[in-house]
């Protein structure tokens, strides 16, 4: 949930330094990963949907397994579906801070050429 925050921040003051109307506008050329992420609604929607609700499962399934389906605890059960959306997600975070920080630090240098 950390990394999760600390890369929209970084990503949104990248954005802000930047001079861009949005922090959804990303040049297209670049991470195809986040291309992907903030030009599909449905990529998008299932991916912080999908993040969301592994979390909320993560907690029912601190206190019951939930209703059994077959012999599987629901709970336990959606936890196996939406696990690998939720490292997805996490992984998008990292691509997210790493491309931010590039960012950033691309924006110093220039800045610090100017001045010389």
């Amino acid at each position: 949930m950390s990394l999760d925050v600390a890369s929209h921040w970084l990503h949104l003051h990248s954005s802000v330094v930047r001079g861009s109307e949005s922090h959804k506008t990303i040049d297209l050329s670049g991470n195809p990963v986040l291309r992907i992420y903030y030009t599909s609604r449905p990529a998008l929607f299932t991916m912080c949907a999908g993040n969301e609700l592994f979390y909320c499962l993560l907690y029912l399934f601190s206190f019951s397994e939930g209703p059994l389906v077959g012999s599987v605890g629901l709970f336990r059960m959606g936890l196996w579906i939406t696990a690998p959306v939720a490292l997805l997600k996490s992984l998008i975070s990292v691509i997210h801070l790493v491309t931010a920080a590039r960012n950033l630090a691309a924006l110093d240098a220039a800045d610090r050429a100017k001045k010389k």
